[in-house]
């Protein structure tokens, strides 16, 4: 199956200190994207960080669906993800990121 979604937390900074803005600035439109799981993380044990094709975070899957997706990359599934599109950055507007995923997965609409 393949879907759409928008990166959460793209304006926060990274624990190095890095502002994931800038990070973005520089990122191409049609760049294969990491999906890494996060279980340990603190806030969300669904948690899954995404990272850019040099590995530094630009954000993580929203936790509505990392609900989902997560239990499906730790079972096996394969998940690949690659950025559809950069929008923002202008006029004093922040920059978004959104994601088309695919995934050998039950299908989460059905």
């Amino acid at each position: 199956m393949e879907f759409y979604t928008r990166v959460a937390g793209v304006t926060f900074r990274n624990s190095d200190g890095k502002n994931r803005q800038d990070i973005i600035a520089s990122t191409r439109g049609d760049e294969p994207i990491s999906l890494i799981r996060e279980p340990e993380n603190p806030y969300d044990s669904n948690a899954i960080m995404v990272l850019d094709s040099n590995g530094r975070q630009l954000g993580c899957i929203k936790k509505s669906i990392a609900a989902w997706l997560a239990p499906q990359m730790d079972s096996g599934k394969n998940v690949t993800a690659i950025i559809s599109s950069i929008s923002g950055g202008s006029e004093g507007y922040s920059y978004g990121i959104n994601l088309r995923i695919n995934c050998s997965c039950e299908d989460i609409f059905d």
